[in-house]
């Protein structure tokens, strides 16, 4: 069975940068380029105050040796501007090669989304079918759209963070170690501190992060199934229950938000204290060094102005830690659609199927456990229109889904022509089946294009015989655009008989040797549901149709009609042979007599 692409934790964001690493390791150079040349510009000031101004020794000889070449103080006491030149240019480094830390991580990051988008959506579309009873569909959006930007904000900004306070870090103190090592010791005795809250921080908050992502993905859900169902909300006024199954949804994640805001509220507080002490700290022992003539002035302004730019990126690093536990967090739920198998659809082979089908002792369960059905067994002939009969959870729709593959059977064999249908590529031997499903569902395209899906370079002429066919045609050439009518987002500029008959155009207007109406005409009255099937019949004598429903009077007419009954076949015959024998259909039928002739008064 063929798998998506996946792998663990911080291996995918590894395996989707690939193509594009060379960006981001120029970012990562560009980061460290610009914290040089930002922190070039103190020790400039250092060396304006300390060797031109107060005119003390220079204790480099390689500056000392550019500083006399210039001409010496005089030089520079007469050219000062020189100076706020040097400091202008490091500017201007420090801030191109920021900005192209932020191009190059940003073009990395967006393709890496780009492309980890298109993995899910291909997942989300190829899966196996048990996939879509797994994953509610507000929690696969959720998925799809918040964590891969989570995922995608980690790499062009918190990534990048890390490297720039690495980066930092060293160089700062490589400095400062460098100009006085009791003013460093003095200048960093809050890092351990502040470090420790920030490994504290992370640990508090990282638990909070997926109940908060599935919080979110719990509302997201609830939004998503309203918009879906608002035809249902409205006819039977649910409108207020809705509305407070959200509000219950979002008080719970806004109550976990909260609790994160407060983390957070914290952490910044306790790390502010510590940082503003540390700032203290180091102007009265610099202050006293200075006083004593152990640093410089120069050197003080450098200690100053370092314990800021030393201070923010240590405290980041609480930050960035549990921005690292929520993109694992989105790492793990991305992972999950990831590792679902994908069906095989991927096969050349073009099969055209006659329609003979025989079920072979077939056993089936979505849990094993329990199974669904229970030895069926069944034979239906090439041009038979069949009908599948049974009360809600008797097995009919299974049997339509294993015929198509949707599940694999557990034990038997199921048979298309006499070949196993395992041994037939899903992808041929889905284009031999036409069905059309229990739920109408249309797309948010025009009457032509959603007649025409299911053959795409369907001539108009075909669209309109398959639309005939179907009992609709008379519907469309009503509209306003006929054909070219824009539908509704499912179809919700239609009416359900509509929509329907819509569905069933789509699937007439490609000559499938098998037909599937999987208690699909249930919105269509008795007489055009006679007329629709006629029409088939006349189209073609060769196809094969199978028609799943609960109501006797759409089947009677069936050359054979199968019963199922708690996942078992208790009968097989036509109508006149299974009303005059004793079981499900005759008390049915018996049933829906009593009922018609209590409707005409008779």
């Amino acid at each position: 069975m063929k798998e998506a692409k996946s792998t663990g934790d911080l291996r995918t964001i590894l395996h989707y940068m690939k193509g594009y690493t060379f960006y981001y390791v120029v970012a990562v150079l560009s980061t460290a380029l610009s914290i040089l040349f930002s922190r070039l510009i103190p020790l400039v000031v250092k060396f304006t105050i300390d060797n031109i101004i107060s005119n003390k020794n220079i204790e480099s000889k390689f500056l000392s040796s550019i500083y006399y070449e210039f001409g010496g103080r005089e030089f520079f006491l007469r050219n000062l501007w020189l100076v706020g030149l040097i400091v202008v240019v490091f500017a201007f480094f420090n801030s191109f090669f920021s900005f192209l830390r932020e191009k190059m991580a940003g073009y990395t990051s967006e393709n890496f989304a780009k492309k980890l988008r298109d993995d899910l959506y291909n997942v989300i579309l190829k899966a196996e079918y048990g996939f879509y009873s797994r994953f509610q569909s507000g929690d696969v959006i959720q998925r799809c759209t918040s964590d891969v930007e989570t995922i995608r904000r980690f790499i062009a900004a918190d990534a990048i963070s890390i490297w720039r306070i690495i980066f930092t870090i060293f160089l700062a103190l490589f400095v400062m170690l460098k100009l006085n090592v009791k003013m460093t010791l003095a200048s960093s005795a809050m890092i351990p501190a502040l470090f420790g809250s920030s490994l504290y921080f992370f640990v508090k908050v990282k638990r909070y992060f997926e109940k908060v992502d599935e919080a979110e993905a719990a509302v997201t859900t609830v939004v998503q199934e309203n918009i879906t169902g608002v035809r249902v909300v409205k006819a039977f006024t649910r409108e207020e229950y809705e509305v407070k199954k959200f509000l219950e949804k979002n008080t719970e994640y806004r109550k976990l938000d909260l609790k994160l805001l407060k983390l957070f509220a914290n952490f910044w507080s306790i790390s502010d204290f510590l940082a503003f002490s540390q700032f203290v700290f180091t102007i009265i022992f610099g202050t006293y060094f200075t006083v004593k003539g152990e640093i410089t002035v120069g050197t003080l302004i450098v200690f100053t102005t370092y314990v800021g730019m030393l201070m923010w990126p240590v405290r980041e690093l609480g930050i960035l830690l549990s921005n690292f536990g929520k993109v694992k967090v989105s790492l793990k739920r991305v992972n999950e659609i990831l590792s679902e198998k994908l069906e095989n659809l991927e096969d050349g082979r073009e099969i055209k199927l006659n329609g003979d089908i025989e079920f072979r002792d077939v056993w089936f369960g979505y849990n094993p456990e329990h199974p669904v059905l229970k030895g069926v067994s069944f034979k239906i002939s090439k041009g038979e229109k069949v009908a599948f009969f049974g009360g809600t959870g008797s097995g009919k729709s299974t049997v339509i889904s294993l015929l198509m593959r949707l599940y694999d059977l557990d034990s038997g064999k199921i048979l298309i022509d006499g070949i196993d249908i395992r041994e037939i590529p899903k992808s041929a031997l889905r284009k031999n089946i036409g069905q059309v499903p229990q739920e109408a569902f249309v797309f948010s395209k025009t009457v032509r294009e959603n007649i025409a899906i299911t053959k795409p370079d369907s001539d108009i002429e075909e669209i309109i015989l398959s639309a005939k066919l179907a009992s609709v045609h008379d519907d469309i050439v009503k509209f306003e655009r006929g054909y070219d009518t824009l539908v509704g987002e499912k179809g919700i500029t239609l009416s359900g008989g509509q929509r329907q008959r819509l569905t069933i155009a789509r699937t007439l207007v490609n000559d499938y040797p098998i037909l599937i109406f999987d208690d699909s005409m249930s919105a269509v009255d008795t007489e055009t549901e006679r007329k629709i099937l006629e029409a088939i019949r006349k189209r073609s004598e060769n196809t094969t149709t199978i028609i799943v429903s609960h109501r006797i009077s759409s089947i009677k007419d069936a050359d054979k009609i199968i019963v199922f009954e708690n996942g078992v076949v208790t009968a097989i015959g036509n109508h006149e042979e299974l009303v005059n024998h004793p079981g499900l259909y005759q008390r049915v039928w018996r049933i829906e007599n009593v009922l018609k002739l209590t409707e005409t008064g008779e």
